[in-house]
């Protein structure tokens, strides 16, 4: 695997921004890290793969909460379609770090794969 000094990147960050979204991945070498840079598309087509599995809880009051079993989340809604759609926020923001809100595409995508 060929790998891209990280000091070679920052002086060309747009190039190698185009190239991960337009070619292929980059592998990146800084120091002892090894970081990969890719599109977001490429990284959509790897986790195609895999499936997210809940556990579903009928909850005394009438709810529902959906335990994930990879991650540690769980999320109740007052029915099973707010409960998908808490969980998928919760996948969301969990996976992105930045803790804000999804958009509704990204809800969806989420809601199709629970």
């Amino acid at each position: 695997m060929e790998m891209t000094k990280a000091t070679d990147i920052r002086k060309e960050w747009s190039a190698a921004c185009d190239s991960v979204v337009r070619d292929k991945p980059l592998f990146i070498k800084r120091t002892r890290d090894r970081i990969w840079m890719s599109g977001m598309d490429v990284m959509t087509q790897i986790l195609e793969a895999y499936d997210f599995n809940a556990d579903l809880l009928h909850e005394k009051d009438g709810s529902i909460t959906l335990s994930l079993r990879e991650i540690d989340l769980i999320e109740n809604g007052i029915d099973e379609i707010a409960a998908r759609k808490a969980l998928g926020d919760a996948i969301l923001v969990y996976s992105d770090g930045t803790h804000t809100l999804p958009t509704e595409k990204d809800i969806y995508h989420i809601y199709l794969r629970l």
